[in-house]
């Protein structure tokens, strides 16, 4: 009763980190939404370029020069990647309950895919940070010229700040400059944050495959022990 007991359990457990991996694949799939969406409404705002890496340089208390804007390459990789990996996580999370559903099935696929979905986790997780890396770097690249403003005021010109203000841009001293209505902070906030969060998700996903696949592997080793013919030694080979 006891060795029933101990399988029971572990078949529990093993049911919650299947349930939370699939909680965890659905729930990263949609914040992706918060890394596309601000980011391709900051571009937008922008007249469709990409501020992450940009450059920018205080010419009075009130008017900005862009010194450049970033590569378009930059918002480019971060769009692509986020709505690649939602669509991936929100159906391999559907697969996963309908695996779940019809669990007669599960483990042999489980056990069939399990190496190549662990290989594909990791790249995800890699492609993950390098978005997340862009966000982050990309954005605090372009808020430093915020911050090196020609008053003593640092808070009334930092770059949070400056999110809803009316600040006049120009590109360059022969033209005319324009007042840009946008709150990228914001959008750029929420999209750094959202980043990282799918990346933590991403390395937890990960880590769950480990453990499932250290449990796959165990259990072949213990079917083939249990499989392997008992020899007994006889008198003669004694």
């Amino acid at each position: 009763k006891s060795g029933i007991k101990g399988t029971l359990d572990m078949t529990l457990v093993w049911d919650l980190l299947y349930f939370a991996k699939t909680a965890f694949l659905l729930a990263s799939g949609l914040t992706c939404l918060a890394i596309s969406i601000p980011v391709a409404l900051t571009r937008n705002e922008w007249d469709g370029q990409c501020i992450l890496y940009g450059k920018v340089s205080w010419i009075n208390d009130t008017t900005i020069q862009i010194q450049s804007y970033g590569g378009s390459s930059s918002c480019n990789f971060v769009i692509s990647i986020s709505v690649i990996y939602m669509f991936y996580a929100v159906v391999l999370a559907v697969s996963f309950v309908a695996l779940f559903i019809f669990r007669k099935h599960r483990d042999s696929w489980i056990a069939r895919g399990l190496i190549g979905y662990l290989f594909i986790n990791g790249f995800w997780a890699v492609l993950l940070f390098i978005a997340a890396c862009i966000v982050s770097v990309g954005f605090n690249d372009w808020c430093s010229g915020y911050n090196n403003v020609p008053t003593t005021s640092d808070q009334r010109y930092s770059c949070s700040y400056l999110d809803a203000e009316k600040v006049h841009y120009f590109l360059d001293k022969s033209q005319p400059h324009r007042t840009v209505d946008t709150v990228f902070y914001s959008h750029l906030s929420s999209a750094e944050t959202a980043s990282w969060i799918v990346f933590i998700s991403s390395l937890i996903l990960c880590a769950i495959s480990v453990l499932r696949w250290r449990k796959v592997g165990g259990e072949d080793e213990q079917d083939a022990l249990e499989r392997a013919p008992i020899v007994v030694p006889t008198a003669e080979a004694v």
